[in-house]
């Protein structure tokens, strides 16, 4: 599958006509894709339900490769896979080590007769060119840091990619830096770099998701939230005075909690949906600081509540999922009639 909501669908259909599945997609950490592996590795679960985060490299014991659907959307568009993409998701079937088979179910479109034979005599087109982007950013000031960005490849095989999101984001906030008070500098250029590559999951308009983005540093931010497969997340300190206290929590850990209160929560992983959620009114947190430093907090309010929620991202958790099921499952069913609204 090649979106969230329909992975979870295919995989509440397994649930409840085979009695479970592990799912995998791209945006969960390290710790809690493993720990969905191990669930179908043991025989816990006979069933996988993943995006192509399938093919990110992990090993697994897999005879049978199905597609639910031949069309992702590349960041531009909703396009077809080409025959390597599917070589190299088909591919996970047997790896190398036994014989797989790979086909379409549900609404797939179908894969003909030539293309399955070009794809197991693994016989893709040449690759002749490949895009490219500078990571060697240059963050002394917002002026070297578009610089950087805009630098041309040396190599006659290398095209500079167009403009992406990322980029066009980080333009329009700069331009507006006046108004959102951009420090420019390279700790919070490196910040904001980092904010701008949220990607728009939800497809809102764009100036919906500039919002959102220009919303991020108010509270906190897990790097899993971004696509970065690290135990790291940053929190405004300062949150409870409306003062900017960035700080970022390397492996972070609660040692302590104490008392339970009930707060209205929302999450940048699911806009525009909002909960009570019961959590500790005390913690103890420690951590390891940006200079390597250990670091420890005991912190209660507000903020004992935004850093018990950036750690269950850490975990794979969203805020929903600590809600009964009644009340997730109604949560869970605004959301996507709001995105099939907007898909509309």
């Amino acid at each position: 599958a090649f979106s969230i909501e329909e992975v979870y669908a295919i995989a509440e259909l397994v649930r409840r006509q085979k009695g479970g599945a592990a799912i995998v997609i791209g945006s969960l950490s390290p710790k809690t894709r493993n720990a969905q592996v191990n669930l179908y590795q043991s025989g816990d679960v006979d069933y996988l339900v993943a995006t192509d985060a399938i093919g990110m490299g992990i090993n697994m014991d897999l005879d049978n490769v199905y597609f639910s659907n031949l069309k992702k959307f590349d960041g531009k568009k909703l396009r077809r896979l080409n025959l390597s993409e599917i070589g190299q998701i088909a591919g996970r079937a047997g790896r190398y080590l036994n014989d797989g088979s790979f086909g379409i179910t549900g609404d797939a479109g179908k894969i003909n007769p030539e293309e399955i034979d070009l794809i197991e005599n693994h016989k893709f087109e040449e690759i002749r060119t490949l895009y490219w982007r500078n990571s060697k950013l240059n963050f002394s000031s917002t002026s070297s840091l578009l610089k950087s960005l805009e630098e041309k490849p040396n190599k006659e095989w290398l095209r500079r990619i167009h403009e992406c999101e990322d980029e066009k984001v980080l333009k329009y906030l700069i331009n507006k830096e006046a108004k959102i008070n951009i420090k420019n500098d390279n700790r919070n250029l490196k910040l904001l770099w980092e904010c701008c590559q949220i990607p728009d999951f939800v497809k809102k308009s764009y100036g919906k998701h500039l919002e959102i983005v220009k919303k991020v540093p108010g509270v906190g931010l897990a790097a899993n939230q971004i696509g970065v497969p690290r135990r790291v997340f940053v929190v405004n300190m300062g949150v409870e005075t409306d003062t900017d206290n960035l700080i970022t929590l390397i492996n972070p850990e609660i040692t302590a909690m104490e008392g339970s209160e009930s707060g209205e929560e929302g999450c940048l992983s699911i806009p525009d949906v909002v909960a009570e959620v019961n959590r500790a009114t005390q913690i103890e947190i420690k951590a390891v600081d940006l200079n390597g430093k250990d670091i420890r907090y005991e912190t209660s309010g507000i903020l004992a509540r935004a850093l018990q929620h950036e750690m269950d991202h850490l975990n794979g958790i969203l805020f929903w999922d600590s809600l009964g099921k009644i009340k997730r499952d109604i949560l869970k069913r605004k959301f996507k009639k709001k995105l099939k609204e907007q898909e509309e």
